[in-house]
């Protein structure tokens, strides 16, 4: 039966986010702030946060990311959140397996659209089956620069096939471009600083389902989550 209820008392369900940006910008330093992560490791590239002891299981093929929420299910209540990264390497991975089909003299197989469905497919399914998990999820990726025929920048978002982008983009909370930029500080030296961007800017996409974040946040989960629960987060400032 269908009941009046009230935004303030609306347990959905545990939040989902997707951090994007360049190899090396931190994606993973900033998801391992999320609180008792479980990693999902499917580049073999968790040494920035080897110091913090993190629990991680480590993924080779499509079929091993789908075992992998399976485990994670049975071990729910150990963690708080799970962290798969990248989403854009299980993407190649599902590709690779339902794609790499070879010819009797073992030359590639050109994929037919078929094989391109079967593969949007099956990412739709893991997608789904983390989301389905009783825990934050927080995806990694990589970007996807789209160039203008003038070869200016057109347009900045998450890398995945085809409209996956915008599939996965819809289904999150929270979409969080990884930005670095190198300042001076007052003795003259040069820092590099990072933050997220949580809304569309310069081209870029991101996206705030909450809309209580700054256009500038620090790449944490403290700093994402204090807005969250009412308490004011001075923004990051950038330069424009």
């Amino acid at each position: 039966m269908l009941q009046v209820q009230n935004t303030r008392a609306d347990t959905s369900g545990p939040l989902r986010y997707l951090l994007y940006g360049a190899s090396g910008s931190g994606k993973t330093t900033a998801a391992a702030t999320f609180p008792r992560p479980l990693f999902v490791d499917c580049e073999g590239g968790l040494l920035s946060v080897r110091a913090r002891g993190i629990d991680f299981v480590r993924c080779g093929s499509a079929q091993e990311v789908f075992e992998a929420v399976s485990l994670i299910r049975a071990h729910a209540g150990s963690y708080d959140t799970v962290v798969v990264d990248s989403l854009t390497e299980v993407a190649r991975l599902v590709v690779e397996a339902t794609t790499g089909r070879t010819d009797r003299a073992g030359r590639p197989v050109t994929p037919s659209l078929a094989d391109w469905s079967r593969c949007v497919q099956v990412i739709r399914q893991l997608v789904r089956a983390f989301t389905a998990l009783p825990m934050t999820v927080v995806f990694t990726a990589l970007p996807r620069i789209v160039r203008a025929d003038s070869g200016d920048v057109g347009a900045v978002r998450p890398w995945l096939p085809g409209r996956l982008a915008d599939e996965v983009a819809a289904e999150m909370d929270f979409v969080l471009y990884l930005y670095g930029q190198e300042d001076d500080d007052p003795s003259g030296e040069r820092n590099y600083r990072r933050m997220f961007l949580t809304a569309p800017h310069k081209r870029v996409f991101a996206k705030d389902r909450s809309g209580s974040l700054p256009l500038w946040v620090n790449p944490t989960w403290e700093a994402l989550t204090v807005p969250l629960r009412g308490t004011p987060s001075a923004a990051v400032a950038v330069a424009a």
